[in-house]
């Protein structure tokens, strides 16, 4: 039904449905600079609403909307609309070094859940001897997530931090590495940089 012929194969139209429903787990995957930016806002915004949640006096700012000039890929703006709402099914981890075949995983998943994920693939690429320097977006995605894992669960969002520190340090990495990883680790498709999984 879908494609309209019965000499189909079952293996690239499960790929192409999954990939069109799809979008990559880190934001340097997924907005250009002007997305960045406004990407920037939203997330001074989210930490004013944690600190006026706490009990401190702040006023968040109202941060930007979002228009498809600032994806990379217009279909994102597609599934996520002017808010940057998440409404895509799964998640690609683009940020995976290696020739390898494209990972997915599933977009319901909870923070925690999430970030233990992005721990396990660190873990196995860190077995397969991959440098911390190829395994930078990974861990900056997981660091992130530490504040909505903290909102489903304090106490494991103590010890995942633990976990992460070990590996990037107490305040997360460095710009100047995060940096350097988005320079040789650019998204798919943009042809710069070292050869990224597809």
């Amino acid at each position: 039904m879908l494609t309209g012929r019965r000499d189909f194969s079952l293996g690239e139209l499960v790929a192409e449905v999954v990939h069109s429903d799809a979008v990559p787990n880190h934001p340097f995957h997924i907005f250009k600079d002007t997305g960045l930016k406004k990407w920037a806002a939203w997330e001074e915004t989210w930490a004013d609403q944690r600190r006026e949640d706490a009990g401190e006096a702040v006023t968040p700012k109202v941060p930007p909307h979002y228009s498809p000039g600032d994806f990379l890929k217009p279909e994102v703006f597609r599934l996520r609309g002017k808010l940057n709402v998440p409404k895509e099914r799964f998640i690609t981890f683009t940020e995976v070094p290696g020739d390898g075949p494209t990972l997915y995983g599933w977009a319901g998943w909870t923070p925690t859940a999430r970030l233990k994920a992005l721990l396990a693939l660190d873990e196995r690429l860190e077995d397969a001897g991959h440098p911390l320097n190829d395994r930078v977006g990974l861990l900056d995605a997981a660091w992130r997530l530490l504040p909505d894992v903290a909102r489903e669960d304090a106490a494991a969002a103590a010890r995942l931090k633990a976990e992460l520190s070990a590996l990037v340090g107490a305040q997360g990495l460095a710009p100047e590495l995060l940096a350097a990883w988005q320079a040789n680790h650019p998204p798919p498709g943009t042809g710069r940089g070292k050869k990224r999984a597809r």
